[in-house]
């Protein structure tokens, strides 16, 4: 008896983690149009984030890549639907759940704007999460001469109501965002146990269950 109950203990685990809590990755994928140019939103929703800016956004074509650009050949298409701040030199990205719940930001996908501006890779991009409650969190990441994506991970940005961070020179372009599986809750309810959690709960509660039945022989 005690091995069947250990058994189901471990299949409510397995289950346990195998619920899909994933986080939620934003890819701007719905923006991915050919040809050359550019799309350019005001501003963007995508899972139920919204990206405003002071400026207006601008995503690169896939065809954006080594073509003419005043005067230079340029790249700005490096494999993946993006989007960069069109206020170049001044603009604020601001990003917040768009029903006005808490959120956590645990990495993003950063590139320089185009391949024209990459001897200027070196400058900081910091980004200030405000902190619901109070307060504000910030890390700053750099940017590295390839001229491909590089993901960069964030530390203690949870329980957010809004990140924002600068378009700067040698300006740059994001994508991949990835927030917590509980932004995609409704408003006002709790934040779902992450699977571990559960796992972990349904071996503790099969734990005192054996202790139990050993008690009361």
């Amino acid at each position: 008896m005690k091995k069947n109950l250990i058994k189901l203990a471990l299949l409510s685990a397995l289950v346990a983690l195998s619920i899909n809590t994933s986080a939620t990755t934003i890819g701007f994928d719905p923006l991915t149009t050919a040809g050359t140019g550019f799309v350019s939103p005001v501003n963007y929703s995508e899972s139920g984030f919204l990206f405003t800016s002071n400026a207006g956004f601008g995503s690169a074509r896939t065809g954006d890549v080594n073509f003419l650009y005043n005067g230079h050949i340029m790249t700005w298409y490096y494999g993946s639907t993006s989007l960069f701040n069109d206020g170049l030199g001044n603009g604020i990205t601001t990003l917040t759940k768009a029903n006005g719940d808490t959120f956590e930001l645990d990495a993003i996908d950063l590139a320089s704007l185009n391949d024209y501006y990459t001897f200027q890779a070196g400058k900081d991009i910091i980004f200030t999460g405000n902190v619901h409650g109070g307060g504000t969190v910030s890390q700053s990441f750099q940017l590295t001469t390839n001229l491909s994506f590089n993901t960069f991970l964030f530390s203690g940005f949870t329980n957010l109501d809004s990140v924002t961070w600068g378009q700067g020179f040698p300006y740059h372009q994001f994508d991949n965002l990835v927030l917590d599986a509980s932004a995609n809750n409704p408003p006002g309810t709790a934040n779902v146990p992450e699977p571990t959690s559960i796992a972990l709960l349904g071996l503790g509660l099969a734990a005192l269950g054996i202790r139990r039945r050993r008690a009361v022989k």
